[in-house]
Formats: structure tokens, C-alpha cells, sequence
């Protein structure tokens, strides 16, 4: 069995080989003009993906400005169509295409605040 100070001796070799290589490797890729060129392109796609992924969240907010106004229009239909209801009034509704609409009325629950 070897004694603790070759292992460590061995153990400091190691870390100095490995350090002459990773100085090395990054050395050979510093001087490579391939890769330099590699480098600039993919930082110039990045930047274009960037501001496609800009634009897109523009749309994206849009998105969500439709979504909330479709939600605050379906609550209010419902709202204008229980009141009519309650009054006695027919609902009468039709699409673009002159299809007939009913309403559908449900009960839902949720826990009091």
C-alpha cells in the first residue's frame, strides 16, 4: 500500500496535467480562426432570434388582450342573458351565418372567501 504522500504527490501530477491541458485546449481554440468565426455567428443568430422572440411576445401580449376581452364579453353576455331570463324575456341569438343560438344555463360553485 502506498503511503499518503506519493498519493498526494500523484494527486497534485494529475491536477497539473490537467490544467496544462485545459490551457491547451482553450489556447488552440483561441487561435482558431474557424472557430472565432463560429462564435461571431452564433452571437449575430442570437441576437436575430432575440428580436424575432421580441416581436412574437408583442403578438403574444395581443394574445392575451384578446383572451382577457373574450372572457370579460362571455361574462357579460351571460350576465345580460340571466337578467332577460329572470324578466321573462326571450333570448334571441344568431352568429353571421343565421345559426340560432339558446342559451345554456348551468350552476357552478366555488369555495367562499
Amino acid at each position: 500500500m502506498a503511503n499518503i504522500q506519493e498519493v498526494f504527490g500523484r494527486l497534485q501530477e494529475k491536477k497539473r496535467q490537467q490544467r496544462e491541458i485545459m490551457r491547451a485546449y482553450r489556447d488552440a481554440l483561441k487561435s482558431s480562426v474557424q472557430y472565432k468565426e463560429l462564435t461571431e455567428e452564433i452571437t449575430k443568430l442570437k441576437e436575430k432570434k432575440a428580436v424575432i422572440e421580441k416581436s412574437m411576445q408583442e403578438q403574444k401580449s395581443k394574445l392575451e388582450d384578446l383572451k382577457a376581452g373574450i372572457a370579460n364579453d362571455n361574462e357579460t353576455l351571460s350576465d345580460m342573458a340571466l337578467t332577460k331570463y329572470l324578466k321573462g324575456e326571450k333570448i334571441d341569438l344568431k352568429d353571421a351565418e343565421e345559426r340560432e343560438y339558446e342559451p345554456v344555463f348551468s350552476v357552478r360553485f366555488k369555495k367562499a372567501s
